[in-house]
This record gives structure tokens, sequence and C-alpha cells, in this order.
């Protein structure tokens, strides 16, 4: 019972876009790998798919206005 509140709650986590998997993984101590399988688990393979690009693009855009920011 207690496994499965707190697999819900590694996969709210991970959607919320603020922790990645080494954040998650690292705060209840367990494998990258097991959060991945945890999420999956939880949220569907389709929609991890979908998580994991839009983290990509944020990430990139962030990258950019860093850039743009750095050369003003």
């Amino acid at each position: 019972m207690r496994d499965e509140i707190r697999n819900k709650r590694i996969a709210e986590l991970y959607l919320t876009g603020d922790f990645t998997n080494r954040e998650l993984a690292t705060r209840y101590k367990v494998s990258r790998e097991r959060i991945r399988q945890l999420v999956i688990r939880e949220i569907g393979s389709e929609k991890y798919k979908l998580v994991r690009q839009m983290k990509k693009e944020r990430t990139a855009e962030r990258i950019k206005e860093n850039y743009l920011a750095g050369l003003k």
C-alpha cells in the first residue's frame, strides 16, 4: 500500500517537470531506471515519451535563452 502511494507520488513529481529522474532517484534512494519504470507503469509509455519530449524542448528553450542573454 505504501509503495503504491509512493509510486504515484513519484509519477506526479516527474510530471510536474520540476524534478529529473536523477533528482527523484536520489530523493527516494532508488535507481534512475527504477524511477523510469515506475513512471511508465503509472502513466503509460506513450505519455512518458510525450513528457520526455516536452522536457527536452523546455531545456532547449532555456539553453537558447541563456545563450542569447549572454550575447547582450
